[in-house]
């Protein structure tokens, strides 16, 4: 076996690295990938199977440890991971026969551990067969909270948390699309290229692409990582961002004099939208006390080739800021919205979290709320769909400060994503998008 150009070995050294360090899989996967050298379609191929491993990681989980003979999650990370894999090709790669996703576990268990670990994976592994797939659609309302966590592969507290705010139909659906292999949207940077020269450099590469009607720079379509990778991406003409984050730069609704603070910039998706939308004219603040995430930030306004975005680190918590007529508060949140594209937050967040983040966001949300002026606006974001992180904090903000106003939404964006209290607020199964929640305030004195 030649594991330098076998995707299976790659992706059971990142999937294993993902258990060593609990860092964000994007970032695990990127140093990864910048280490090692393979062809494009080794790439995409490795980072898929990597992703929906992870997706699906609480099933597998559950089946293994029914299969193994001891506690499944108390054995090396390395042999948890082989049978990971190994068990999502047979249950979920269908065009890959049994034989061959079972041979291949047992070799790369033999080839990175020893002749015991192989023969534990044999015997599991061919335990498997197709009538163990997950079937979501047969869960009832009177299941074991166990079984649906598991069914669904999210964890049970998750779960228990969407059956109280969203009900039973609306959470098997939500689980449902996190579960699915995601479409992701690309911006086009009207900066750079035209939509004619854009939508021929798609065609070129074989790119299915759809142009959303919503919002004309936005193109969802099927293949990120063979773009990711291309020439086109180096020179800035796109970036990889959803609608959702698009339709809260509306909320924005800027003139061109007037003074922007981004204050939880990095990476830089709206601050970097908004630049784009206003020409590269009007000067934008992006801030960020992440050292490393502001880097990134840099790099992308670099690539894009914008030139109006004066960058800092500062804590949005304690610093000082100049006096705004707008500031875009994009808060960090547990992100339960976004979990369909990032399949490894479910394993990551903890129930503890979700008060961790609300306290931070009001912190965050009151500090700043000083450096508006008067008549100006603070537009709130998020993209969790937990009650605490969205209206509980704007609630509580509210109370305290009267001097701000609930703005509604709906001049800004279409109707469908308004909830009934004004709020800009997507749910993914429902709009196709990921999950955000976005309010104005308003600052009358």
């Amino acid at each position: 076996m030649d594991l330098s150009s076998n995707a299976r070995f790659h992706a059971v050294k990142i999937l294993t690295e993902f258990d060593r360090r609990n860092q964000r899989l994007s970032d695990i996967s990127r140093d990864y990938f910048y280490s090692h050298s393979f062809p494009p379609q080794i790439l995409s191929t490795v980072t898929y199977l990597v992703q929906e491993t992870t997706r699906w990681r609480g099933y597998l989980d559950y089946l293994l440890s029914k299969r193994f003979h001891g506690r499944f999650h108390k054995i090396e990370y390395l042999l948890q991971n082989i049978l990971r894999l190994g068990l999502y090709e047979i249950l979920f790669r269908e065009h890959v026969p049994k034989y061959a996703s079972v041979n291949e576990a047992v070799e790369l268990a033999r080839l990175l551990m020893n002749e015991k670990a192989s023969g534990i994976v044999n015997a599991i592994l061919r335990q498997i067969h197709l009538s163990d797939r997950p079937s979501i659609e047969d869960l009832k309302r009177d299941d074991p909270l166990e079984k649906i966590a598991a069914i669904t592969s999210h964890p049970e507290w998750i779960i228990q948390r969407w059956l109280h705010h969203f009900g039973f139909d609306n959470t098997l659906k939500l689980c449902a699309w996190n579960n699915k292999i995601p479409t992701f949207t690309i911006r086009r940077n009207r900066m750079k290229v035209t939509r004619r020269d854009f939508e021929s450099f798609l065609d070129q590469h074989n790119i299915q692409w759809n142009r959303e009607v919503i919002m004309e720079e936005f193109y969802s379509i099927d293949q990120v990582a063979i773009l990711k990778e291309s020439r086109e991406f180096e020179m800035g003409y796109f970036s990889i961002q959803d609608l959702s984050a698009g339709l809260v730069t509306l909320l924005l609704d800027v003139e061109s004099s007037s003074t922007i603070l981004d204050v939880c910039a990095a990476p830089g998706g709206k601050a970097t939208h908004l630049a784009e939308r206003l020409g590269n004219k009007s000067t934008i603040y992006a801030y960020d006390s992440d050292v490393v995430r502001l880097q990134r930030l840099g790099e992308n306004i670099e690539r894009l080739g914008l030139s109006s975005i004066r960058v800092a680190q500062q804590d949005a918590t304690q610093d000082r800021y100049p006096m705004a007529d707008v500031i875009l508060l994009d808060a960090p949140c547990t992100g339960t919205g976004v979990m369909a594209k990032r399949a490894d937050l479910r394993w990551r967040r903890m129930e503890n979290h979700v008060e961790e983040m609300r306290s931070l966001q009001i912190r965050i949300l009151s500090h700043m709320s000083a450096f508006v002026e008067e008549g100006g606006k603070i537009v709130y974001a998020t993209c969790s769909l937990e009650p605490e992180e969205n209206w509980g904090v704007i609630d509580i903000f509210l109370k305290k400060n009267h001097h701000f106003r609930l703005k509604r939404s709906n001049a800004y964006v279409s109707q469908q994503f308004i909830d009934i209290r004004g709020a800009l607020h997507t749910y993914p199964p429902d709009h196709g998008l990921d999950g955000v929640f976005a309010v104005i305030l308003e600052r009358t004195e």
